[in-house]
């Protein structure tokens, strides 16, 4: 099967580092040449797509694209997957200390919304709320395929909505908690979701002396860290 990169979700991923091709060459081992190759072309090596994926906190898999599936096949594995709907929640520690998030975050009430089918929706719906130690902050946003919207929570955190092509070369959304380091973000919470056809979640997150917690329940019924 013809395989290639998806050379618009590692620009995506280094922007929000707000990492030059130069840094991301510098941190993957690779040339500079080879990066940017690998952004025009979206072709790239088995070697120098782990290289990137590894840098980016992704697995190599991700990066892949499958240029002969058709639409239709894509929608019936889409569908089919929403009992997964939760497909991986991940933890990563940053370099600056989660001190500064004690004693608790939550993100919690992700809604996806789309129309019908997945492929005729034109934007995914996210609502709730963080809480970051006391202050509580509700977001209700709307985003359209292939976008990433950023929430400030403050001058330090950031929320960023990920959602996917529409021709299903990035085939899932993604909520992520940043912190900033002094030079770029840090991706310090990860939640990848699939969803379709109005479906409706709610999960809320807690992190206590640096781990953190999943609660697939509401956020008024997660107990607080001691």
């Amino acid at each position: 099967m013809d395989m290639k990169i998806n050379s618009q979700l590692i620009k995506n991923e280094r922007e929000i580092r707000a990492w030059s091709q130069q840094h991301l060459a510098e941190v993957s081992e690779l040339s500079l040449r080879t990066i940017q190759r690998v952004e025009n072309s979206g072709n790239a090596s088995p070697e120098s797509t782990k290289a990137i994926a590894v840098s980016l906190d992704l697995k190599p898999h991700d990066l892949y694209i499958k240029v002969d599936e058709q639409p239709n096949k894509y929608i019936h594995k889409f569908k089919l997957a929403i009992e997964n709907i939760f497909k991986a929640i991940n933890f990563k520690s940053a370099i600056t200390s989660l001190a500064v998030l004690t004693p608790i975050l939550y993100v919690s009430f992700f809604t996806l919304y789309s129309n019908n089918v997945i492929a005729e929706a034109t934007s995914f719906k996210f609502s709730g709320e963080v809480r970051v130690n006391n202050s509580t902050l509700a977001f209700d946003v709307s985003v359209p395929y292939k976008q990433v919207h950023v929430l400030e929570i403050d001058s330090e955190h950031q929320l960023l909505f990920i959602t996917p092509d529409k021709n299903g070369k990035r085939a899932k959304t993604e909520i992520r908690l940043l912190q900033y380091n002094g030079a770029s973000y840090d991706i310090m919470h990860k939640a990848t979701v699939i969803g379709s056809n109005a479906i409706t979640r709610s999960f809320s997150y807690r992190v206590c002396d640096n781990k953190s917690t999943f609660y697939n329940r509401g956020l008024s019924k997660v107990p607080r860290c001691e």
